[in-house]
């Protein structure tokens, strides 16, 4: 019996209606307006620090980069990749767009920057 009470008042209590807030009379910090074009402006300003002399900076290649062109040619050769297993195993959407974007660009590192860039700047609406 000892368990079955328990069960019932932790039933009773879960059920329970939740409580009513009082109205809140404080002012947003932000208006709606204000936030949206805080949001433009913050992606703008990371699309410009993004696309910044994007066919110079960073100079040269790295192992990343060398790795991500490797896999989107395959990929543009057929292959169909769900999981990359070269630099140590990754994930293939990224190489995806890659391969995307050299079908349209041509093979070379403008490609991977631009789809890193990208990104980037989708990322920030995605993340507000």
């Amino acid at each position: 019996m000892k368990g079955s009470h328990r069960i019932r008042r932790f039933i009773s209590f879960s059920q329970s209606p939740p409580s009513e807030q009082p109205p809140s009379h404080h002012k947003p910090l932000v208006s709606t307006a204000q936030e949206r074009w805080l949001l433009i402006a913050a992606v703008l300003l990371g699309a410009a620090l993004r696309f910044y002399r994007l066919a110079t900076l960073p100079p040269g290649d790295s192992y990343d980069p060398a790795f991500y062109g490797i896999d989107a040619q395959q990929i543009l050769q057929g292959a169909w990749p769900v999981y990359l297993d070269s630099n140590f195993g990754r994930e293939v959407l990224f190489s995806y767009l890659v391969a995307g974007l050299y079908a349209f660009l041509g093979p070379g590192t403008f490609g991977i920057h631009l789809a890193a860039a990208f990104v980037g700047v989708v990322t920030i609406p995605a993340t507000w």
